[in-house]
């Protein structure tokens, strides 16, 4: 499934006990995600917190908990002409 909002991505680095200490049950794969971000950075504001937030971002986890972020990975990388590796897990 696509994601609609980048944040969505970012939601879905976190670990599941760092979303359930915040308060998010299911992270937001539809609409909805920067304001569920705002749980986790108060204030959040993309222009200021998207860099930081994604040097965050476990490529090997995120692959894994993503169908949307893995094709994004293998298709970076098929263009760069190589195979992904595969997902551990």
């Amino acid at each position: 499934m696509a994601v609609h909002e980048y944040e969505s991505w970012l939601l879905l680095n976190r670990s599941d006990a760092e979303l359930k200490a915040a308060g998010v049950a299911v992270p937001v794969v539809g609409r909805g995600a920067k304001s569920t971000m705002k749980k986790l950075v108060p204030d959040y504001a993309p222009t200021v917190h998207q860099l930081e937030e994604t040097r965050r971002i476990n490529i090997a986890f995120l692959r894994s908990r993503s169908q949307s972020f893995d094709k994004l990975v293998r298709c970076i990388a098929s263009l760069c002409g190589v195979t992904a590796p595969a997902i551990q897990g």
